[in-house]
């Protein structure tokens, strides 16, 4: 993520469904199944802490793409003891526009329409116990007032290696699935949908 390698631990980054690692169009749920086609979300301002002070940050956001299984996300410094990090792209590099790298519009994270970067990507298709499916697309974006859905975390990091998972599970079925199956403009609904995300990574040893 930052270029710069440590001989010490890996941070981890993956995503859960029912409390096993997601695949791509294979998943399923109770009374039903569920498919994702996409699961990407983009982790900005990582910093790692050391008895409370901030010992290094990683200099750029970067785009996860979750359905891939376990990915690394960060070298561990030396003596860090937690980390932080913002789901989104914060409001200073929002307003100046298109960027490159990571946060290259050819990736199909930026809104051209509006200016603005997507958050995180959840795709998929939800069918009942009968077969009939519904398409679920959450395009989850927006940076200001009063629409901002741009979430910060902190979590204190576990000697040795160590994963950051996100709960899927949780997600879908705390925010507001069944009424918003398609979410793709900045809003209430995608603060709420940002709220249960960030609520639902959790950090375990590896």
């Amino acid at each position: 993520m930052n270029g710069e390698a440590y001989s010490g631990d890996t941070l981890f980054i993956e995503a859960l469904f029912n409390k096993r690692p997601i695949l791509c169009n294979e998943a399923s749920s109770q009374g039903g199944s569920l498919s994702f086609s996409k699961v990407s979300v983009y982790l900005s301002n990582v910093c790692f802490y050391a008895d409370g002070k901030q010992i290094h940050s990683a200099p750029e956001p970067q785009l996860i793409h979750l359905c891939n299984g376990r990915q690394m996300l960060a070298a561990i410094p030396p003596s860090a003891d937690a980390f932080s990090f913002a789901l989104g792209i914060d409001s200073s590099l929002q307003v100046k526009g298109a960027l490159s790298g990571n946060l290259d519009p050819v990736h199909g994270f930026y809104w051209t329409w509006q200016s603005g970067y997507i958050h995180a990507k959840i795709e998929g298709l939800i069918a009942d116990s009968l077969g009939n499916a519904q398409e679920l697309i959450w395009h989850i974006g927006g940076y200001q007032w009063p629409y901002n859905s741009i979430r910060y975390a902190k979590h204190s990091l576990p000697l040795g290696n160590a994963t950051l998972s996100l709960n899927l599970n949780a997600v879908l079925t705390e925010a507001p699935t069944r009424e918003k199956l398609s979410v793709m403009l900045p809003g209430a609904a995608a603060c709420k949908i940002s709220d249960r995300i960030i609520y639902n990574f959790s950090i375990e040893p590896q």
